[in-house]
């Protein structure tokens, strides 16, 4: 089955109540509801006070409409999953109050039933898209990858590549999910298989696109093996596994910035150096203003595994190179100072990875 950010594991949720069977939630805090919010007890009521106190042109906008509480609801819905809402929003006293503000009639579903029809939204759609590649005519290639979070939790997102009836490429996620560790080929084919067998495009694969990991590696293999004694193989075993070419070129910067790294290393330990401290922010901050230099920007840390980060460290510090020297004068123990031979090969790396 596919998996979702929502459940861990995908847990199967249960039915969501009908509206009419919903209660009002109770609120954080003390309600103190003015004569304003009363709840009315019939939809025209409220349509006659609206009307009252809406413009002649608003007016007769209102005279057509009807409330849908299916609909507000599913736009709620839309709402906390769009913007990556917390499920208890429903339950705030402020957005109580300011729902009933907008229509009394709307009644609020507490944490648990939201969630639940967010579940239910999420299944609807990938019930929708199931169906749409059992039509679909066209081979599917997909991309993956996988990463460990602080937590040391794996996951793994699987994309869909496919051209529709139209003739446009279609981009869809089948699969965020947890991985079991170890996070070993193994368990990486088994997620992998469980969504291409839910879908039903074990027999429409073309190819696919993986990092450089050795246990993506191992994992296409499996996945290959698996096709081929199915005879699913369609595209070859030279076509299916795909390198991707970010991640490629990515090693190949890595590799050319190897020959760098002395001058690299000073400016990362420097900008290291400052944020440490919040006296010695200020005093870099005095310096530069001192020295009159109009850069808004402060030095960013670059991150060992992506080299655009290291361009945009250098980039932020090359404005910045006076106060360094300034900065070194009146700080004795500041010893990773780059000298201006440094910031004069500093500028040509940066313009290379620019």
């Amino acid at each position: 089955m596919g998996g979702s950010h929502l459940p861990r594991g995908g847990t199967e949720a249960a039915p969501t109540q009908s509206v009419g069977d919903v209660r009002r939630p109770r609120s954080r805090g003390p309600r103190s509801w003015g004569p304003s919010t009363r709840w009315p007890r019939k939809q025209g009521s409220m349509v006659d006070r609206l009307q009252s106190s809406t413009l002649p042109n608003e007016a007769a906008t209102l005279a057509d409409w009807t409330f849908d509480a299916e609909q507000s609801r599913g736009e709620l819905v839309r709402m906390i999953v769009l913007h990556e809402l917390l499920f208890s929003l429903v339950e705030y006293d402020g957005f109580i109050r300011y729902s009933a503000s907008l229509n009394p009639l709307f009644k609020l579903v507490c944490r648990n039933t939201i969630k639940l029809d967010c579940m239910e939204v999420y299944k609807n759609h990938r019930s929708v898209l199931r169906d749409t590649f059992k039509i679909c005519n066209s081979r599917v290639s997909l991309t993956a990858d996988t990463w460990t979070s602080k937590g040391n939790t794996g996951y793994m997102c699987i994309t869909g590549h496919y051209i529709d009836d139209n003739w446009n490429v279609q981009k869809k996620i089948i699969r965020f999910c947890f991985i079991k560790t170890p996070h070993d080929a193994a368990n990486m084919f088994s997620v992998m298989l469980k969504s291409l067998r839910y879908y039903g495009i074990e027999d429409k694969l073309f190819s696919i696109t993986l990092d450089n990991a050795q246990a993506n590696t191992s994992m296409v293999d499996l996945l290959m093996e698996h096709l081929f004694t199915r005879q699913l193989l369609n595209s070859g075993v030279d076509l299916f596994h795909v390198r991707c070419a970010a991640h490629v070129l990515n090693l190949i910067v890595k590799d050319g910035l190897q020959s760098v790294d002395g001058v690299l290393d000073n400016v990362r330990e420097s900008v290291k150096y400052i944020r440490g401290s919040q006296s010695r922010k200020e005093k870099f901050e005095e310096i530069i203003a001192e020295k009159g230099i109009s850069c808004k920007k402060r030095p960013s840390l670059d991150i060992p595994t992506r080299w655009n980060s290291t361009y945009l460290m250098l980039k932020s510090a090359l404005p910045l190179s006076e106060a360094f020297l300034e900065f070194a004068k009146q700080d004795l123990n500041y010893k990773y100072s780059p000298s201006p031979e440094d910031w004069e090969r500093s500028e040509i790396v940066c313009n290379l990875l620019k």
